[in-house]
């Protein structure tokens, strides 16, 4: 009966163990929070493309519609292009970075909890050796 109750609390530590690594909490991986300032940096960029646009636009004497249209399409297609392909690396290096810390975590926490259930085995039967000899 003792070695059932002391089956039943490994097995509850185990699931205690486990459930703690499930939820990872709000920190940022370095490589992950760079790759946010790095969006961010973009997003700077992107303004500065529309400011020198727009003082391109300023500066013209007459306004011609068709160069206007021309000048402003080629800038922001340039510009999308820029910014769709950089966010598209950004999205993928960001999943890898996830991805891969997840993973490790997971092993991690295994592993504690093997050696967690180990460690209370051990005790139950040194515990239980001692009470026999006794």
């Amino acid at each position: 009966m003792k070695e059932f109750k002391l089956m039943a609390i490994t097995a509850a530590a185990l699931f205690f163990v486990m459930s703690l690594g499930a939820h990872p909490g709000p920190e940022r991986h370095p490589i992950e929070q760079e790759l946010f300032d790095v969006e961010s940096e973009l997003s700077a960029r992107i303004s500065a493309v529309e400011r020198r646009l727009n003082e391109k636009i300023e500066s013209l004497g007459a306004p011609d519609d068709d160069a206007i249209a021309d000048a402003v399409e080629s800038a922001m297609n340039e510009a999308l292009a820029e910014v769709s392909q950089s966010q598209d690396e950004l999205q993928a290096q960001i999943e890898d970075v996830v991805t891969g810390n997840r993973q490790l975590m997971y092993i991690g926490i295994g592993v504690f909890a093997l050696v967690f259930a180990g460690f209370i085995g051990l005790f139950g039967y040194v515990n239980s050796k001692t009470k026999a000899k006794t």
